[in-house]
C-alpha cells in the first residue's frame, strides 16, 4: 500500500512541473546515485551588493544612481582620451602627408627616380669592369698610372707657386 501512495505522490508531483513518470524509467532514478551532489559555496557578495543588501528600496534606487553615474563618468573619461588620441592622430597623418608630398616635389624638381639610379649604377658597374679588364695589360695599365689625372695635380705649377723658395728645397 505503502509503494502505490508513493507512486501516487511521485506522479502527481511529475504532473505539476508537466511531465508524467511514464517518461522516466525505474533506472533513471538509480543511476542519480552515481553523480557526487554539486558543491554548494556561500554566495560572493561585492562592495556594491553588501551596501544594497542593508539599505531600503529608496537607498538602493539611491546606490543604483550613484553607481550609474559613476560609470558614465567612466565611459565620458575613456571617450576623452580616445578624442585626444585621434586629434593627435590626425595631426600627426597631416605631417607625414605633407612630408610625404614635400618628398615627392623634391624627387620631381630633382628627377631622381629609382630606375635613373638603378642604370647608373649599372653603368658605373660596366666601366669598372671594363677599367679592371683593361688594367690587366702590363703596357695599359703603365700608360695609365703615367697619364693619371691625380698624379698630375702632383706636378702642377699651382702648387708651386704658393710655395716660398725655402719650401720647396725642404719639399725637394
Amino acid at each position: 500500500m505503502k509503494t502505490v501512495n508513493s507512486h501516487d505522490s511521485i506522479s502527481t508531483q511529475m504532473q505539476g512541473i508537466g511531465t508524467t513518470l511514464s517518461h522516466f524509467l525505474e533506472t533513471h532514478f538509480v543511476h542519480t546515485a552515481f553523480y557526487p551532489p554539486a558543491p554548494m559555496a556561500p554566495p560572493e557578495w561585492t562592495p556594491f551588493l553588501q551596501t544594497m543588501a542593508v539599505s531600503n528600496v529608496y537607498g538602493q534606487v539611491e546606490l543604483m544612481a550613484a553607481k550609474l553615474g559613476q560609470v558614465g563618468q567612466g565611459l565620458r573619461l575613456v571617450q576623452s582620451l580616445c578624442d585626444t588620441h585621434m586629434k593627435e592622430l590626425e595631426q600627426k597623418k597631416k605631417e607625414l602627408v605633407q612630408k610625404a608630398a614635400l618628398i615627392h616635389d623634391v624627387q620631381e624638381k630633382l628627377g631622381i627616380t629609382v630606375d635613373e639610379t638603378m642604370k647608373l649604377s649599372g653603368e658605373v658597374y660596366d666601366l669598372q669592369w671594363e677599367i679592371s679588364e683593361g688594367m690587366k695589360d702590363p703596357k695599359t695599365a703603365q700608360y695609365v698610372r703615367f697619364h693619371d689625372p691625380s698624379r698630375k695635380a702632383l706636378f702642377s705649377s699651382s702648387i708651386y707657386q704658393s710655395l716660398s723658395s725655402s719650401e720647396m728645397v725642404s719639399a725637394r
